[in-house]
């Protein structure tokens, strides 16, 4: 016994440290710093197949009682709003289709699961046991590879495609009439090591606006703006969010402008909030700039000649061949921004997700046709394409 105390002591020790790290980055990325160590090393997270003990684990970095990985199974984190609705869709879309074992098996199965979003859903890709796959904002790893943070662990993460944009919403009380009024208040920038944590901090850094910034649920900051004690709060979050149809104008809320604060570049979008997105805060006619920021579907690089690596290579030609289901309209509506050829400019797509576009290219090339719907290459959208 005592030596499993032992054991699970260490771990506990080295997770806390781990994530102590990336708690520090949301600063060190902001002020410019190059303080954090190294995330980990790939060659803790590239290990033998599940015949050979684990392949999430070659080291001591997590106990060998917690490595258990189902050789079906995509784990895939994704936060709580829009990511967590589009995993739950790429779950359900994908287990139809598939011939079953005598006891139900399936050939493959994605199993969403919540994450905290930020920095810590980059944290599980590259340590948590079962988790293959991710839907994180490229500017993140960006940030942390910028850092030195993620080590050799940086080239274990590729991309399988961009997804979606998710757009900057500053809702702000009625005595709040601009971004520069916000200085000397007390504004929400969501939960600690989150997108919107520190993406908003970059922002008022480059306003040079000074804010007294505090950490807490949105659900939490809307009272508290409604009681006064908060002047504002800050979200990144596909359009439109459901949960703000509950307030309107007559609430005060009310959605701030920030392009003019902002430099739009090629992580930076230009984007708006119109009446069409928001009826109950934006009056028709009106539009609110703001910018949005990349998503994408982010896998762990596993060995070539690993079970893990085949498996993704799986759930690859199921995502890709069947993509045109979950354009359908009874789906969520952000499909429809996807295009599964456009590519991230500095990143390095899954092989085989590269192999099967390449297939699908030259296919059509030799027939002389191509369907409506057959992926096109393209990058992501950089400076000076609107966002609608």
């Amino acid at each position: 016994m005592p030596r499993v105390l032992r054991s699970f002591r260490t771990f506990f020790q080295r997770t806390a440290s781990f994530g102590a790290a990336l708690t520090i980055v949301s600063s060190a990325v902001l002020a410019g710093l190059s303080l954090l160590p190294p995330l980990a090393t790939a060659q803790a997270r590239d290990a033998a197949s599940p015949q050979k003990k684990s392949e999430r684990n070659s080291s001591s970095k997590l106990p060998q009682q917690a490595v258990r990985t189902d050789p079906y199974t995509v784990g895939l984190v994704a936060a709580a709003g829009t990511d967590a609705a589009m995993a739950n869709e790429l779950s359900a879309i994908l287990a139809t289709g598939q011939e079953t074992g005598p006891r139900g098996e399936v050939a493959l199965r994605v199993l969403g699961i919540a994450g905290k979003g930020g920095i810590q859903n980059i944290r599980d890709l590259l340590t948590l046991p079962g988790v293959d796959l991710t839907i994180t904002s490229p500017i993140l790893v960006g940030r942390l590879r910028a850092q030195k943070a993620l080590g050799d662990a940086g080239q274990k993460l590729v991309y399988i495609a961009p997804l979606y944009t998710k757009e900057l919403h500053v809702l702000a009380r009625s005595d709040v009439r601009s971004m520069a009024d916000l200085a000397g208040k007390t504004v929400n920038l969501g939960t600690d090591g989150s997108t919107t944590d520190i993406l908003a901090r970059e922002l008022l850094a480059s306003m040079d606006m000074k804010v007294k910034g505090i950490n807490v649920s949105q659900a939490d900051a809307l009272e508290r703006m409604r009681a006064g004690e908060i002047a504002a709060t800050l979200f990144i979050e596909a359009k439109p969010i459901s949960w703000l149809a509950k307030y309107g104008r007559e609430t005060g809320f009310h959605f701030l402008a920030v392009s003019s604060a902002m430099n739009i570049d090629e992580e930076h979008l230009p984007a708006t909030l119109t009446s069409d997105d928001y009826p109950n805060l934006v009056a028709p006619g009106e539009r609110v700039d703001t910018f949005a920021v990349q998503s994408a579907l982010v896998a762990y690089d596993w060995p070539k000649r690993s079970s893990r690596h085949q498996l993704l290579s799986t759930f690859v030609g199921a995502f890709f061949s069947r993509f045109p289901e979950f354009q359908a309209e009874s789906r969520h509506p952000k499909w429809k921004e996807v295009n599964l050829a456009a590519t991230l400019p500095g990143w390095r797509r899954f092989g085989p997700a590269e192999r099967w576009l390449t297939r699908i290219h030259e296919s059509e090339a030799r027939s002389g046709s191509g369907s409506a719907g057959s992926p096109q290459a393209r990058s992501v959208p950089s400076k000076g394409q609107q966002r609608k």
